[in-house]
């Protein structure tokens, strides 16, 4: 029923019996017939499955509780524990749903919530749940390259480019582009890389906006130090790799006034983030894939709203500097201290710093 229902519970006891001999009764099965299974059905196309991704356990009540203040829901929701920090959400309202939908990031005690809505074979260590969005800031980037085209060659690093918006917010940070980014919960989460034009090498360093549960071992997100296999591992084997992540990833949320530009097979352009009175989370509208400079560049200030310009799809790519290529930075354990941006960041002595 599960299976047909779109849910697989996995667990010890369905492997055990995978390697089981079965009896012909236990072999032979049960029929259903499609009515069997239409209130589960209708019950899931009103949910949406959401994991919980860390180490640490989340209780059905304190999430049902959380989630529901922090969506601000119109009308009740129910919520089923299906295994360890795997949740049904089943929606009493279509509305409140898709407002859900619509979110990013949603956080529960400071661990990632990844949704998504009932499709055949989902389970808790699907592949969908390895990956979330999340807005990067690409700073030292030479304001000669600030446009759209290079937001999107340079987030190639990333799986994936949802959204790229160039921002002039001044103050300390200074420009720098954003980039909606498909992240990977799979793989350390990338700190810098080397851009390539001619002769030149320049160096862009990675801060994330609502970045939780990192690993400053690891580089991992879904855990702590205390709680990572790979230092446990090098704490017995030797040598201990420290500092090679940190609090100096994160970066300070910015807003941006106006529309938030970016392509669609459409055309159309979406509507702007809204942040939710509650911090644990920040509303933005359905984003589609960019897929080339179709998009506008919006560039931001101090006071979102007041001024900005928009540059046409031509514009854009005739800013985009002629032979840009992207190199992953090779990084070594040994770290030293350099200068960008006005601040101090720590990154490996074969990362060459350029000024803009």
């Amino acid at each position: 029923v599960e299976r047909m229902l779109g849910v697989i519970w996995g667990g010890d006891v369905l492997r055990k019996l995978n390697a089981c001999s079965l009896s012909e009764k236990e072999a032979g099965g049960v029929e259903l017939l499609v009515d069997d299974v239409k209130a589960g059905v209708e019950e899931c196309e009103g949910s949406l499955f959401g994991k919980v991704v860390g180490d640490r356990p989340a209780s059905i009540m304190g999430i049902k509780h959380a989630m529901s203040s922090i969506w601000k829901l119109q009308q009740a929701m129910e919520v089923k524990k299906i295994s360890s920090n795997f949740f049904q959400f089943l929606f009493t309202s279509m509305e409140d749903k898709a407002k859900v939908v619509a979110g990013n990031n949603w956080l529960f005690e400071n661990q990632y919530l990844v949704l998504t809505e009932r499709f055949p074979g989902l389970h808790s260590s699907h592949s969908c749940f390895e990956e979330i969005n999340i807005w990067v800031q690409v700073q030292n980037v030479p304001l000669n390259w600030m446009c759209t085209e290079v937001g999107m060659r340079i987030g190639q690093i990333f799986n994936r480019v949802k959204n790229v918006v160039v921002c002039k917010v001044g103050g300390e940070v200074g420009s720098f582009i954003k980039i909606l980014a498909v992240l990977s919960l799979r793989e350390p989460i990338p700190r810098c890389t080397v851009v390539k034009l001619g002769d030149q090498r320049i160096t862009v360093v990675f801060r994330y906006e609502r970045l939780v549960n990192l690993c400053h071992y690891c580089g991992m997100i879904g855990h702590l130090d205390r709680g990572c296999k790979r230092r446990a591992e090098d704490i017995e084997k030797g040598p201990l790799k420290e500092g090679q992540f940190g609090e100096w990833l994160k970066a300070k949320e910015t807003y941006h006034g106006g529309r938030t530009f970016q392509a669609s097979s459409s055309g159309e352009k979406s509507a702007p983030p809204q942040q939710n009175s509650n911090q644990d989370s920040i509303v933005f509208a359905n984003e589609s894939p960019i897929k080339n400079a179709q998009s506008a560049v919006e560039v931001c200030k101090d006071n979102p709203g007041n001024e900005r310009s928009e540059f046409g799809a031509a514009e854009a790519h005739s800013q985009m500097p002629v032979g840009l290529e992207i190199v992953p930075a090779q990084v070594e354990p040994t770290p030293t201290v350099i200068m960008t941006l006005g601040e101090k960041m720590e990154f490996p002595m074969e990362v060459e710093q350029q000024g803009v």
